[in-house]
């Protein structure tokens, strides 16, 4: 589970090299609890993350003016301008 976490960072690493922005977030519910397997894609691609079971992602988005779609089955989806760091909260369907 580490190695792989490892490898998703090195390779988040290479492609921010390139000239793309970090993004890093946290998923939680209307009650701050995490939310575990949620997906974070940027608008418009298949390029994307999932949440981890603290409901942390990592990503490297083209763009500061990228949107981000969180989404997680029972919840309403949500979309958010991207930031370095987020906070995203889901709320119930």
């Amino acid at each position: 589970m580490r190695f792989t976490s490892l490898l998703k960072t090195k390779a988040v690493e290479k492609t921010i090299a390139k000239g793309n922005m970090k993004v890093e977030g946290k998923v939680v519910d209307e009650q701050g609890e995490p939310v575990i397997g949620a997906a974070v894609l940027i608008e418009g691609t298949t390029t994307g993350s999932v949440t981890d079971v603290n409901g942390n992602f990592v990503l490297s988005v083209p763009s500061k003016d990228a949107v981000l779609v969180v989404s997680y089955i029972g919840m309403a989806t949500g979309k958010v301008k991207v930031q370095p760091k987020l906070t995203i909260t889901l709320k119930s369907e």
